[in-house]
């Protein structure tokens, strides 16, 4: 019987949500990538404007290129790739079966082709996780890992490291305990929120 490959350690996914381009947090940025050195950032926006979001991205995104840390963007894959983001995260409704920009998670793969990471948020569906990685995700994202959901949330992770490819993410940790508990539960990459 061939040996069990180890994990390899989890790696932190840094998440900056909900920024105010009037107060974008460019002069904090380095900070936090120092602190918690992570694999990649997920950064999201107050507006929905895309030249208000450009002109505030592009900053931020110039210093988390320059490290070699993937910079992704929340919500629109054509904004994304124009923007030149290394990938972009959608949230997936399992039972319509298509994200929150109205699209399936296929579409959203064929738009933006192979090159740009494609991440799906599932909440606890297993179904969705499914779907999403049936359709061409790179990464699936589980959670809430706190509150009623936690247990379901930390059992699709376990399950998901032992039955499907793609890496899985969990849906935010606090503390270095609450990282290592959710590694140890499955998780490939775990969310974290840098302190404002």
């Amino acid at each position: 019987m061939p040996a069990i490959e180890p994990r390899p350690p989890v790696e932190r996914f840094l998440v900056i949500a909900d920024i105010d381009p009037q107060d974008s947090p460019v002069d904090a940025l380095a900070g936090w990538l120092d602190t918690h050195n992570p694999a990649s950032v997920l950064l999201s926006f107050q507006s929905d404007d895309p030249v208000t979001i450009g002109d505030a991205l592009t900053p931020l995104q110039a210093i988390i290129q320059d490290r070699d840390i993937a910079c992704l963007l929340e919500g629109d894959p054509n904004l994304a790739d124009a923007l030149g983001c290394d990938g972009v995260q959608v949230t997936l409704d399992a039972e319509q079966e298509k994200t929150s920009t109205g699209q399936t998670i296929k579409n959203i793969r064929q738009q933006v082709g192979d090159d740009l990471i494609l991440g799906v948020a599932c909440g606890p569906s297993r179904h969705a996780g499914m779907l999403a990685a049936e359709q061409g995700a790179d990464y699936v994202v589980f959670g809430p890992t706190h509150g009623e959901a936690a247990d379901l949330a930390l059992a699709e992770l376990a399950w998901w490291q032992v039955m499907m490819e793609p890496p899985c993410v969990a849906d935010y940790a606090t503390t270095p305990d609450a990282i290592e508990a959710l590694y140890q539960a499955g998780a490939d990459f775990v969310m974290i929120k840098p302190t404002r």
